[in-house]
């Protein structure tokens, strides 16, 4: 993940022609005294190496498809296509224990 948000590079990687991206936390960063057992939850508050970041995305408020306006059923939405930042390649969060591994 790094230090700018998700969506951003996710939205840096379709820029540059990546047909997808893989998202991962570094060790260093969220398991700062180790990755061993008793270093990381459960018994410590630092993430294990399986756990991922959950979230968006998405860089604005609200539903993307209905800027502006409550998302309800009645409400006019716009096509995926012309949606304003939201990315068009697929992103997959995973643990750094399954990124040392691909690594």
């Amino acid at each position: 993940y790094g230090r700018i948000f998700r969506g951003d590079k996710v939205l840096h990687a379709q820029y540059f022609g990546a047909a997808g991206a893989i998202l991962y936390n570094d060790p260093a960063d969220y398991a700062p005294f180790g990755t061993t057992p008793d270093q990381v939850y459960d018994q410590k508050w630092f993430m294990p190496p399986s756990g991922t970041q959950r979230g968006s995305a998405f860089g604005g408020n609200g539903d993307p498809l209905t800027p502006i306006y409550p998302s309800t059923d009645f409400m006019e939405r716009l096509e995926e296509k012309v949606a304003p930042f939201l990315p068009r390649i697929p992103a997959q969060p995973i643990g750094y224990g399954e990124a040392q591994v691909i690594l």
